[in-house]
């Protein structure tokens, strides 16, 4: 059972909250943020350690919704 935890606080006039572990429960961890209208979801994949490679394997996937 992955544990959830909420933490808000007021930054000009909106409240930002951050939600951890809700969602993608999948990902070795998520955070879900919240500003106004604005909500952003960001989430880590830990796979095991590569000694046979000599460079970072990253990949970063974008998508703006309206």
């Amino acid at each position: 059972m992955i544990k959830q935890t909420s933490a808000s606080l007021e930054i000009g006039g909106k409240t930002l909250t951050l939600e951890v572990g809700k969602l993608a429960q999948q990902a070795t961890s998520s955070v879900l943020a919240r500003l106004g209208d604005t909500m952003i979801l960001v989430t880590v994949v830990m796979g095991r350690e590569r000694t046979d490679i000599d460079y970072f394997p990253l990949s970063v996937e974008y998508v703006d919704r309206l």
